[in-house]
């Protein structure tokens, strides 16, 4: 089946990433650009969205699941990182985090907009990380924010271009009060069948083998 990555990219898109596939794969002066793009009026495919529930277990109780405005900024956030203005190299980018805040439940049949843009470039001791942010809005009102944290692998910048975020943490022996810890074993065929539906198709997630390959 066709990824719904390259469903929701115009043609221009789709040429961009062609071209961006070829960046050198560095982190080496990297420098991030100010780049944004705004969906407008966005309602979820239906099908796809049941086929998400089944897959996450997410319950069908008419308010979108909590990751799936992540999963349908997808394709933007992707024609974003391949715009010919941005020199981030996107075969073996590495998504290291992701934070959500969700202020409100959005509803199945709500539409909404969503403004994402790339923040925060750092050099880290790991190499190069920036953030995809993106806020969802309904009725002009901030409903959901989910902040992607992304990694271009590289040699050391230096102590000067540390971020604090890439010092070593402290471990918790107990996570504060309201937050809870869990760990998931996810069989290889939900991760693939999970990456149809969310268009993710990235070969990191997908085996092993493409995993050690890029």
């Amino acid at each position: 089946p066709r990824s719904e990555v390259f469903d929701a990219m115009n043609a221009k898109d789709v040429t961009r990433l062609a071209l961006s596939l070829r960046r050198p794969r560095t982190a080496t002066g990297l420098v991030l650009p100010e780049l944004t793009r705004d969906l407008v009026s966005v309602r979820p495919d239906m099908a796809r969205l049941a086929a998400f529930r089944r897959i996450t277990d997410y319950p069908d109780d008419g308010r979108l699941p909590l990751t799936y405005p992540q999963v349908a900024v997808f394709p933007t956030q992707f024609a974003l990182l391949a715009d010919p203005r941005c020199t981030v190299p996107l075969m073996g980018l590495i998504q290291v985090g992701m934070q959500i805040v969700q202020i409100r439940p959005v509803m199945d049949d709500e539409a909404w907009s969503a403004k994402i843009k790339l923040a925060n470039g750092r050099g880290t001791r790991r190499g190069f990380e920036f953030d995809v942010v993106t806020t969802v809005r309904v009725a002009a009102v901030p409903v959901w924010e989910g902040i992607a944290h992304l990694l271009v692998r590289g040699k050391p910048l230096g102590r000067q271009s540390e971020s604090k975020g890439d010092r070593p943490q402290q471990e918790l022996k107990d996570p504060p009060p309201g937050i809870c810890e869990t760990t998931w074993d996810v069989a290889p065929e939900t991760v693939r069948a999970y990456a149809r539906v969310s268009g993710d198709l990235n070969p990191i997630h997908l085996s092993a083998l493409t995993a050690r390959l890029l």
